[in-house]
C-alpha cells in the first residue's frame, strides 16, 4: 500500500510525503513501537537477555539486528517548519543512525519501568527478522542537527518516565487526600 501511495503522490509536486520508520514516543501511545515490543514481551518470565526457548515459528523475542527509528518527540516537531517552509518530496524521516529493540527496551527499562523483562531471539532467528537502515542525508541537508537515535531514544524515555512518576505522585496524592477527608 505505501508503495502504491509513494507512486501516486510523486507525481505531484507540491507534496510532503514523510516515511516514518518505527516511531518511538514519550507518552507510551499504544500505537508507539515500544508499546508493540512490550506487548509482545509481556509477562516474559525471563531475565532480560535470556534467550527464548520458543520454537522458531512462534518466536517473538527482541531482536538486536540495527534498525531505523523514528523517535517522534524529535522530529515530530520539525513538521510544521517544512510545511511552512513548503519543502516538498519525500523523505525518510528518521533519526539518524541505528539501533535495535533491546536498546530501546534498555532505555524503558533503566527510565521508565525497571521490571521490564524480555527475551532475544536466537541468533539462528535473526535471518528472518526484517532490518532496514534509512539514508536521512536528505533530511539533514535541511535539518542538520537532529540528535543521533539512541540519544534522542533516551531522551524520550526519560521524558516518558518523568511522566509515569509524576502522574503516580499526583496519584497518591490524591488517594491520600480522600482516605483524610473521608475519615
Amino acid at each position: 500500500m505505501s508503495i502504491a501511495l509513494e507512486l501516486l503522490m510523486s507525481q505531484f509536486s507540491n507534496v510532503l510525503l514523510l516515511r516514518i520508520a518505527l516511531p518511538i514516543d514519550s507518552f507510551g501511545h499504544s500505537s508507539s513501537f515500544q508499546s508493540y515490543l512490550l506487548s509482545q514481551n509481556s509477562n516474559a518470565g525471563s531475565e532480560e537477555g535470556e534467550k527464548s526457548e520458543e520454537p522458531e515459528s512462534t518466536s517473538t523475542g527482541i531482536s538486536c539486528i540495527p534498525t531505523s527509528y523514528t523517535i517522534v518527540n524529535s522530529l515530530f516537531p520539525l513538521i510544521p517548519q517544512m510545511a511552512a517552509e513548503g519543502v516538498t518530496g519525500i523523505y525518510n524521516f528518521a533519526n539518524p543512525g541505528v539501533t535495535t529493540d533491546k536498546y530501546i527496551l534498555k532505555m524503558y527499562q533503566k527510565h521508565v519501568d525497571s521490571t521490564c523483562k524480555w527475551k532475544e531471539t536466537k541468533k539462528k532467528d535473526h535471518r528472518k527478522q526484517i532490518s532496514f537502515q534509512l539514508d536521512v542525508t536528505k533530511l539533514l541537508k535541511i535539518f542538520p542537527d537532529i540528535p543521533h537515535v539512541e540519544k534522542a531514544a533516551e531522551l524520550s524515555m526519560q521524558k516518558q518516565g518523568t511522566r509515569k512518576r509524576a502522574t503516580n505522585e499526583t496519584a497518591q496524592k490524591k488517594l491520600k487526600e480522600k482516605l483524610v477527608a473521608d475519615s
